[in-house]
Order: structure tokens, then C-alpha cells, then sequence
């Protein structure tokens, strides 16, 4: 599983840093032939997913709203990417609890027009679920 983590100063607005962490779980990859995916398919994955996680960090935001509200929390969201770096259905599979940041994750995602270098994924391109959470640095004033 992969986590996108963004933070934010509450106080100030401004967002402070964003990290990007790669845990331990595989992403799911479909193929034509189920449970036949090679080390290949399974390498191109895990640098996908390595691409999807650098991508993610480079258009993620804190929405200021939530910022002033303090609002934090953790998205799950699952996607699909293409053979030729499309992401497609982008949705949410558990909320945060706040609809402006389940908005902003899939908002960050769907800005991403395409995901260069997945030519070695199968045609049928892979499946997987990124939690990204939303934590401010100090409490709201």
C-alpha cells in the first residue's frame, strides 16, 4: 500500500511539506490471464506505482478551508492505471470524514494528465489504492 502524506502549517496557511512514503503492499495488477502476471509486470507495477507517488507529491494541496478548520484525516482512493498512462476511474473507497479533502485527493489524481513511463504494464493496465492523509503541523490558533 502506498501513502501519500501532505502536511500543512494551520496557522501560517502555507503548506509546510508533503512526504511521500512507499509502504509494503503490492498494488494489484490485472492481466489478461489472471494469476499469471510475470516478475516483469510485477517490477513495471512497483515502478508505477514509485512514478504515481512522485506525480501525486508535485500536485498535492492542503485545502485552505480545512486548514482554517483544522480538519485532518486519511483518504483511500482507488484508480486505475492505463497502458498509456491514463488514470482513470478515480474514486473514493473510504472517506476522511470531510468532503473537501475526499475532493482534494481525487481532485490531485485527476489533475495528473498522464503517467509517463508505463509501457511495461499488461494491456489491461493495473489497479491500486493510495491512502492519502491530510495532517497539519500545530493546531489551528
Amino acid at each position: 500500500m502506498s501513502d501519500i502524506e501532505g502536511h500543512a502549517n494551520a496557522q501560517s496557511g502555507s503548506q509546510a511539506a508533503t512526504a511521500v512514503t512507499a509502504m509494503t503492499q503490492e498494488p494489484a495488477v490485472d492481466s489478461v490471464h489472471p494469476g499469471s502476471a510475470s516478475k516483469a509486470a510485477d517490477a513495471a507495477a512497483g515502478d508505477i506505482v514509485a512514478r504515481l507517488h512522485e506525480a501525486v507529491e508535485t500536485h498535492f494541496y492542503y485545502p485552505p478551508l480545512a486548514r482554517r478548520h483544522g480538519w485532518e484525516g486519511e483518504v483511500r482512493v482507488a484508480l486505475r492505471v492505463e497502458r498509456d498512462g491514463r488514470l482513470s476511474a478515480i474514486r473514493v473507497l473510504s472517506s476522511s470524514g470531510h468532503r473537501v479533502l475526499d475532493s482534494a485527493a481525487v481532485d490531485t489524481l485527476m489533475r495528473l494528465a498522464r503517467l509517463p513511463g508505463t509501457e511495461g504494464l499488461p494491456p489491461a493496465g493495473m489497479e491500486t489504492v493510495l491512502p492519502v492523509r491530510y495532517r497539519l503541523l500545530d493546531a489551528p490558533a
